[in-house]
């Protein structure tokens, strides 16, 4: 390929909707030291047979579903390409093994409480060999402090480092006078788009041109597990209830750019989901100026702003934020400052680069 050193990345989704992938692939094109090779699994794929592609710039193996030549598959990549570092997007002991046993250095990047953190993890019937495979990696990346804290209490502490997810600058846009909303993720209860309509049907429909862009995957064509048909419709049934079907648009899996053009034209960024790890979704909206009205999600709210600077933290669903606290933030300008300042894609890119430079050395 060149004369860089390859790294593997381990994701899920990486061709489908996915923002860990999508975080994934926009790291590995800042990396200027490595090339990346992607794993990722996906439920569309073969039973026993891979396959090869180019995608967003980067070779994608897309692994069998059954574990032996999944095995085999990972195993020949590792060694054509001379891996000796692998990442993983998320916890995988299936394909963490064949890396483990052919001498790779193994990073494990873990996003959400409750599901991936160490703590959650060991109170499983896996225990044990969670354990075994939890002390031979070499750093494990989280997104919060708080993550940080429930994971140094089972490998050593300096091994776990916290690394936000990075945004690609964006240039400030002009002045905002239009009340757009916006939401983006998959319509599902976990992440409750349900919530996010009555809150704008309760605060702000009544505006004038007032308009909810509610985008992300809203079908079952996109073989998505958290999507639930029946939640969808209760959204729909609460636009019906509220008469504002008007003024909600469901986007659907729209191109990134398409999103990035919302964002662009709206003053506000609702997001009232139960946990995440740290939401690209968030970080990207405010690049772009918009106003953040989002959930605590367990802490990850706090990594990102401070209630009443650079947006508002919704501790209670019933607190009205008014227009005016919502225009005053956005002449202030500061959720693009925040956000261009600690959140930078180079900040991540720099940070990681470090540990794979650690790693390669030793």
């Amino acid at each position: 390929m060149n004369n860089k050193k390859n790294i593997g990345f381990f994701t899920v989704g990486s061709l489908n909707y996915s923002g860990a992938a999508l975080q994934a692939f926009k790291v590995a094109s800042g990396l200027e030291r490595y090339n990346v090779i992607f794993f990722s699994k996906d439920p569309s794929a073969s039973k026993i047979l891979s396959k090869s592609i180019f995608f967003r710039g980067h070779q994608v193996v897309i692994l069998p579903q059954l574990l032996p030549c999944r095995f085999i598959i990972i195993a020949y990549f590792i060694l054509k390409f001379r891996i000796r570092v692998c990442h993983f997007h998320g916890f995988s002991i299936r394909n963490m093994a064949p890396c483990l046993l052919l001498g790779c250095r193994l990073i494990l990047k873990t996003t959400l409480l409750d599901e991936d953190d160490f703590e959650t993890q060991l109170g499983s019937k896996k225990k044990y060999l969670l354990r075994f495979m939890l002390s031979k990696i070499s750093y494990n990346v989280v997104l919060t402090k708080h993550l940080q804290e429930i994971n140094q209490r089972y490998i050593s502490p300096e091994k776990v480092k916290v690394i936000h997810n990075g945004i690609i600058a964006q240039k400030l846009p002009d002045t905002k006078t239009d009340n757009i909303f916006c939401y983006a993720g998959l319509v599902c209860p976990r992440k409750r788009t349900y919530n996010t309509i009555q809150y704008f049907a309760d605060n702000y429909a009544y505006l004038p041109g007032a308009i909810l862009y509610i985008i992300g995957p809203d079908s079952t064509s996109y073989n998505l597990s958290e999507f639930s048909q029946d939640y969808y419709d209760s959204c729909i049934d609460l636009i019906n209830r509220n008469h504002i079907q008007s003024q909600v648009i469901f986007t659907g899996n729209i191109p990134f750019e398409e999103v990035l053009d919302i964002y662009r034209k709206a003053k506000v960024f609702i997001f009232l989901s139960l946990k995440e790890g740290l939401p690209n979704s968030v970080l990207e909206a405010m690049s772009f100026n918009c106003v953040p009205i989002i959930s605590p999600m367990d802490g990850a709210a706090e990594e990102m702003i401070e209630d009443g600077v650079e947006g508002f933290i919704l501790e209670d669903e019933k607190r009205v934020i008014p227009i005016e606290a919502i225009n005053s933030i956005l002449q202030s300008e500061k959720a693009y400052h925040k956000v261009n300042s600690c959140f930078s894609i180079q900040n991540t890119v720099a940070q990681l680069s470090e540990l794979y430079d650690n790693l390669i050395k030793k």
